[in-house]
């Protein structure tokens, strides 16, 4: 905790420095700055001082890999069947982990978990009724010891959903707040409860990130990773404090240059430790795990599109498209080498890669009229060209497969990942597609249903998203770099709020779409990849 005081002070005087050095012409605005980094500094010394009263009395519930350690410490003693006085608060701890995660879980996940933990009760309960010498006892320690390695594998799960959930458009609260800042509503007429519900939205998805954030600090040792990501999470609880009383102020004097600039400061400052979140959670999940969630979620969203009304068909395509181009993102980041090194990989990626062009340039031609969408022969040609992209991602999960058990590759040997322990042989692989290339253009080219072998009935859901009529993804981004992450420049995000929709005389002129004008409907986090 020491280092991530540090480290938090250390972002508030350089968050300082860069901002004066950017604003030069804006009264009262420097006041507004400083109050509010002498502010953020002081409550990390009040933690900083804690921290040094401590620092005699070890906590540990603080260090990293705590959860690892729990749930090996417990196993190890079911293993030995003795010793029950000690296995009881260490498991009570990961029931405590379990329930946290189960809150922000989706519905499915959370009664996964939820029942995964009734179980492990229910085993503890049959132990202490039996003496530990009876020979029943025996049976009673090796289902406790199964049900808590279920409960492991059903939190590794969810986790691991809520990472591809919460990536998938990270910017999308902030978006629907700003958007609602340009409305041609009266200045007059506004009221701060205009904005209760996307506020909500916002407390929501910031508590899953901190919760996500918090379980892969339970889950990881490596101190590279682990004080970043705290630092991270303490930048996001800081700035919920901030964020969302300078939103109300803003909505509600528009006209404010100063405020303006506040919130565009606060903005930008929490789209970057977004997308440093993203990047360290990209080093610390395990591979595997991360592609095989990816499909599976994908695959639910194939078959919600393909069972759905038409009105909802446009946000699934384009989280769809979010999805892979994460994906593609995250492989050019973990696997540098072996992508470099494995000719059959690096040719696997690359069809990977074509295919989600294609499907992107389709899609994006078809968004031009959304009409088109209500079109059966539309939407079949997208779910063809999603086939494809699952095909290769699977070929793709196959090759990852081989590469993690060569532990020659330097980037990956050194690496502890988190969910490793869920980790499938390779006998257990979702199918692998073995088509030719010229399959892939007659898929493409008929009409006939999508393949059976990747188009199968989920057991989960994909729960529908709220239909955007303006929602295009394929907005080149601009973007600027901050200590080697790539964030979004938001800067005429607010520039263009000042709009003539404020002026009462032009309430009939159409608002500005001001994400098309900053390209941030997808998240980046790693270099460059010209996939759309």
């Amino acid at each position: 905790m020491l280092c991530v005081c540090l480290s938090q002070i250390r972002k508030c005087l350089l968050l300082y420095e860069i901002t004066i050095l950017e604003q030069t012409n804006i009264l009262n605005f420097e006041k507004v700055l400083y109050e509010y980094i002498i502010k953020r500094i002081q409550k990390c010394f009040y933690k900083l001082e804690d921290c040094l009263e401590m620092i005699d009395i070890p906590d540990s519930d603080e260090h990293p890999g705590k959860f690892i350690d729990q749930m090996n410490f417990v196993l190890n003693l079911l293993n030995n069947k003795d010793n029950f006085e000690l296995i009881k608060p260490n498991i009570d701890k990961i029931l405590f982990q379990a329930i946290t995660i189960a809150k922000v879980a989706d519905k499915i996940d959370n009664l996964e978990i939820t029942s995964s933990s009734k179980h492990v009760l229910k085993a503890i309960q049959q132990i202490e009724k039996f003496d530990t010498n009876d020979s029943d006892s025996f049976f009673q320690f090796d289902y406790l010891s199964s049900s808590l390695s279920i409960l492991e594998r059903r939190i590794n799960t969810t986790v691991l959903h809520l990472i591809f959930k919460i990536f998938n458009d990270p910017f999308d609260i902030v978006k629907k707040l700003v958007r609602k800042c340009t409305d041609s509503v009266d200045i007059q007429l506004r009221n701060s409860s205009d904005l209760s519900n996307m506020i909500c939205d916002l407390d929501k998805y910031t508590d899953i990130l901190i919760q996500v954030g918090l379980f892969s600090v339970a889950c990881c040792k490596n101190d590279e990773y682990v004080i970043p990501l705290k630092s991270c999470i303490s930048s996001l609880e800081l700035l919920d404090s901030d964020m969302v009383p300078a939103i109300i102020e803003f909505y509600l004097d528009p006209t404010s240059l100063v405020k303006k600039t506040f919130l565009k400061l606060l903005i930008n400052h929490w789209v970057s430790e977004i997308c440093e979140i993203q990047n360290l959670l990209d080093k610390i999940v395990d591979p595997f795990t991360f592609t095989q969630t990816t499909i599976e979620t994908s695959m639910n969203i194939i078959d919600t599109i393909s069972k759905s009304d038409a009105n909802t068909n446009m946000d699934l395509y384009v989280k769809f498209s979010n999805a892979m181009i994460n994906f593609s993102k995250f492989m050019e980041k973990i696997f540098v080498t072996a992508l470099f090194e494995n000719k059959e990989l690096s040719k696997t990626f690359e069809q990977f890669k074509n295919a989600v062009k294609e499907y992107n340039a389709c899609l994006a031609f078809n968004q031009k009229t959304i009409d088109s969408f209500n079109d059966e022969s539309i939407k079949n040609k997208l779910l063809k060209r999603c086939a494809i992209v699952i095909k290769y991602l699977k070929n793709i999960q196959s090759l990852i497969s081989t590469i993690l058990d060569d532990k020659s590759l330097s980037e990956l040997e050194k690496t502890n990942y988190i969910l490793s322990k869920t980790r499938q042989s390779s006998l257990s692989l979702l199918p692998t597609d073995n088509f030719d290339n010229n399959e892939d253009l007659n898929l493409l080219l008929t009409t006939i249903q999508v393949q059976k072998s990747f188009y199968n009935k989920s057991e989960r859901k994909t729960s529908k998203k709220m239909y955007h009529k303006d929602y295009n993804c394929f907005i080149s981004a601009n973007e600027t770099t901050h200590d080697h992450i790539i964030t979004m420049d938001l800067t005429k995000i607010l520039d263009n709020f000042i709009l003539e929709s404020f002026n009462k005389n032009n309430d009939n002129k159409s608002t500005v779409n001001i994400w098309e004008e900053i390209g941030i409907d997808n998240p980046t986090r790693i270099q460059d990849l010209e996939i759309v």
